[in-house]
C-alpha cells in the first residue's frame, strides 16, 4: 500500500485503496481515517526527500483530502464498491469544498425556488418526501445533507427545524453531517438559553457518532458553539484539530469572537496567542471590522487588549473598511467620537488633525541580541541559505562581517542602481556612498560582480568603505540583513526592496520585534535633488498605532503601496467629543509643504520634476532615533 507514497499518485486513489482495504465494514469512515493517518505519519520519514519536500506538506494534503471525503457522508459499503472515478466525484462534491460544482450549485438554486414557492406556508412530510424523490433522482450526493447545508448558509431555522424532525421520522439514521450542519445552524442563530441548550444536545450527537472529526466539521461546530454559551468547547475542538492538521483561520477567529461576545478575557489572550503562533497574525486584519463591532457591543475594555496584538504585529486595518468602521462606532457609542481621517507626521510623529504626540519605535538592547542570533540560526542557517549561495560564500561572508564590521550603514548596490525613476545612471551609487561617507559613516556596498565595474571612484575614498561582491543576486538580501543585525541596532539599510519574507522564516515570537527592528532601520524612501544629492525622505521612527490615549484612539489604516511597503502614516483619529477640539491642519496643506521640503514637485501624472532649492537632511538626527 504506502509503495504507493514513493510514486506520483492522486489522494483519491489512496482514499480507495483505504477503502477498499478496511477490513471492518461495519465501523466509520472517521475511525479508518485515524488509524491511516497514524500508519502513514509513522511512514513520512522514510518518504524520499526528492518526492515530498517537507512533512508537514505531505500532512496538509494528507488531511486535506481526508477532510473533504470524510465530509461527503458516503457509507461504508459504497467506498468499498466505489470506482476510482466514483471517489473523484465525492471529492468534488465536498459540501464545503472551495470549488462548488456547478451541478451542486443547481440543485442549491433548485431547492431555493422549491422554498420559495411555498410562498411561508408550512411544510408538510410530503413537501420533504418530494424534495428527496427529485433529489435522489439526481444522482448526486445525499439530499439531506445538501438541504441542510443550503439551510445553514441561509440561515434558514424553521426550515431546518422541520427537516430535523422529518428526518428523525425516518427508519435509516442520521447522517453526521446534516447534524454538523443543523448544530452550526442552531447555534448561529441563537438568541436564548433554551436555543443553546438545544444546540448542546445537537452537539452532543455528533460527537457520539464518531470520535475523530476532520477540520471540515470542525469548523461548522466551531462556528455554532462560538455564539453558545457553551463556547469555552470550542478549546476541545481546536485540540482534536491540532491532532490531525493544521488550525485554520476560520477556526481560530470564531473562537475569538466567542471569547469577546462572552468577555472571557482569558480565552481571549489563549486564543490570541495560538493565532501568533499557528498562522500569520495580519491575516486578522480582514475582521477587523467585525471585531471592532464585537468588541464594542460588549461594552467592556476587550477591545483594548485585542488593539495591543493589533499594535504588535504592526497590523492595519483595510481601506475598504473605513467607512464601515466610523459607522460602528457611531451606531454603538453615538454622540462620544468625533472622527475623521488624519496622518502621522513622520518626522514629528503628531497628528495631523489633533496634534497628538505618538509613541517612537524602539527595540532593547537584549531584543536586539534575541534578534542577532535569531537571524543566524534561523534564516541563514535554519532556512538552508545554501539552496541560493554555497557554504563557501556563506562562511566567507561571515568570516568578512567579523573582520570589517560593525557597520553604520549598509548599502544595497544593485537596488540603488535598479531602483531609479529616471533611466539607470550608475553615478547614482557613487553618490549615495559619499553621501554617508562624508558624514563619518562607516559604509558597507553590497552587490553581486556585475557591479564591479561601477566601483572604481568608491575604492578611492580615504578611509575606503567595504564592498562585498556575491557570486549571485539570489541570496544578497540575506547577506546585508545579516550584516546590519551584527553591527548595531541603529544601523541603517538603504534599500527600497520590501524584505518582509525573511520574518516568516523566524520562530513567530520573534517576527514583531524583526519587523519594528526593520521599520526603524531601512531607509527605503530616497530620491536625487536636482543638484545630485542624496536625500532622504520618509521614515517610520513613530509607532503609528493602534494607539489609545486620554482623549481617544488612533487606528493605523493600509495604505501600502510600492513606494510605501510599511505604510503612508494614515491614521483613524478619534477624538472624544467631550474634549476640546483642536485647530488641525489642512492634510492637502500637510502634503504640499512636504514635497515643498523635500524639493519635489509632482506632475500630472505624478512624474517627479526639478525644483529650484534641494532639501537635506540631518543624518546625525536620523541615526539617534
Amino acid at each position: 500500500m504506502f509503495r504507493l507514497l514513493r510514486s506520483s499518485f492522486s489522494w483519491s486513489q489512496m482514499y480507495c485503496l483505504l477503502a477498499q482495504n478496511s477490513s471492518n465494514k461495519q465501523s466509520t469512515f472517521g475511525k479508518s481515517a485515524k488509524d491511516f493517518c497514524t500508519v502513514l505519519q509513522n511512514q513520512i520519514p522514510r518518504i524520499s526527500r526528492s518526492r515530498v519536500q517537507s512533512k508537514s506538506l505531505l500532512r496538509s494534503q494528507q488531511f486535506q483530502v481526508l477532510s473533504r471525503l470524510r465530509f461527503h457522508g458516503s457509507s461504508q459499503e459504497q467506498l468499498d464498491s466505489a470506482s476510482l472515478g466514483d471517489a473523484k466525484a465525492e471529492v468534488r462534491s465536498s459540501p464545503l469544498s472551495a470549488n462548488v460544482s456547478r451541478e451542486r450549485q443547481e440543485w442549491q438554486a433548485g431547492f431555493r425556488d422549491f422554498i420559495s414557492s411555498k410562498d411561508g406556508l408550512e411544510w408538510q412530510s410530503s413537501d420533504w418526501d418530494l424534495v428527496a424523490k427529485n433529489m435522489s433522482l439526481s444522482g448526486g450526493p445525499k439530499w439531506e445533507v445538501l438541504c441542510m447545508h443550503t439551510l445553514y448558509k441561509d440561515k434558514n431555522l424553521t426550515l431546518g427545524r422541520s427537516l430535523m424532525k422529518y428526518l428523525e421520522q425516518q427508519a435509516h439514521p442520521l447522517s453526521q453531517i446534516a447534524l454538523t450542519f443543523y448544530f452550526g445552524l442552531l447555534g448561529e442563530t441563537s438568541t436564548t438559553p433554551e436555543q443553546d441548550d438545544e444546540a448542546k444536545v445537537i452537539f452532543d450527537r455528533v460527537l457520539q457518532i464518531s470520535d475523530f472529526l476532520d477540520p471540515a466539521s470542525i469548523e461548522v461546530l466551531v462556528s455554532g458553539l462560538s455564539c453558545t454559551k457553551y463556547y469555552k468547547e470550542c478549546v476541545k475542538l481546536i485540540d482534536m484539530c491540532k491532532e490531525s492538521s493544521t488550525v485554520g483561520l476560520s477556526i481560530l477567529v470564531n473562537t475569538l469572537f466567542g471569547s469577546i461576545r462572552f468577555q472571557d478575557l482569558d480565552l481571549l489572550t489563549s486564543t490570541l496567542s495560538m493565532i501568533e503562533e499557528t498562522i500569520e497574525p495580519t491575516q486578522l486584519a480582514i475582521y477587523s471590522a467585525k471585531i471592532i463591532e464585537s468588541c464594542l457591543a460588549s461594552r467592556s475594555e476587550i477591545l483594548s487588549t485585542v488593539m495591543e496584538f493589533y499594535k504588535k504585529h504592526s497590523l492595519l486595518l483595510p481601506l475598504k473598511q473605513t467607512e464601515e468602521i466610523i459607522e460602528i462606532f457611531q451606531r454603538l457609542q453615538p454622540t462620544k467620537w468625533r472622527i475623521q481621517t488624519s496622518y502621522i507626521h513622520h518626522r514629528t510623529g503628531r497628528c495631523v488633525n489633533c496634534q497628538h504626540q505618538m509613541e517612537r519605535t524602539a527595540i532593547t538592547e537584549e531584543e536586539f541580541k534575541k534578534l542577532q542570533q535569531a537571524f543566524l540560526d534561523q534564516v541563514i542557517v535554519g532556512s538552508n541559505i545554501f539552496y541560493k549561495s554555497t557554504p563557501e560564500e556563506v562562511k566567507n561572508f561571515v568570516q568578512f562581517v567579523e573582520r570589517t564590521g560593525p557597520y553604520d550603514v549598509v548599502i544595497d548596490g544593485l537596488n540603488v542602481i535598479n531602483k531609479q525613476r529616471s533611466p539607470k545612471q550608475p553615478e547614482v551609487l557613487d553618490k549615495t556612498v559619499k553621501h554617508f561617507h562624508d558624514q563619518g559613516k562607516k559604509v558597507l556596498l553590497l552587490g553581486s560582480k556585475v557591479l564591479t565595474r561601477y566601483i572604481s571612484n568608491i575604492k578611492r575614498l580615504n578611509p575606503k568603505p567595504a564592498i562585498y561582491m556575491t557570486a549571485t543576486t539570489k541570496a544578497d538580501d540575506s547577506f546585508f540583513l545579516y550584516a546590519a543585525l551584527q553591527s548595531r541596532k541603529d544601523t541603517l539599510i538603504v534599500s527600497k526592496d520590501k524584505l518582509r519574507d525573511h520574518k516568516f522564516l523566524m520562530d513567530p515570537t520573534l517576527r514583531p520585534l524583526f519587523q519594528q527592528w526593520l521599520k526603524k532601520a531601512q531607509i527605503y524612501d530616497w530620491f536625487f535633488s536636482r543638484y545630485g544629492e542624496f536625500t532622504i525622505g520618509r521614515r517610520h521612527l513613530y509607532n503609528i498605532g493602534p494607539q489609545r490615549d486620554e482623549c481617544g484612539w488612533h487606528l493605523p489604516l493600509n495604505d501600502i503601496d510600492k513606494d510605501y511597503p510599511f505604510g503612508n502614516f494614515t491614521v483613524l483619529c478619534l477624538r472624544d467629543s467631550s474634549t476640546v477640539p483642536v485647530q488641525n491642519k489642512s492634510i492637502k496643506n500637510y502634503h504640499a509643504n512636504e514635497r515643498k521640503r523635500q524639493g519635489i514637485n509632482y506632475g500630472k501624472k505624478g512624474q517627479q520634476k526639478k525644483s529650484t532649492k534641494p532639501a537635506s537632511v540631518d543624518l546625525e538626527e536620523l541615526m539617534k532615533c
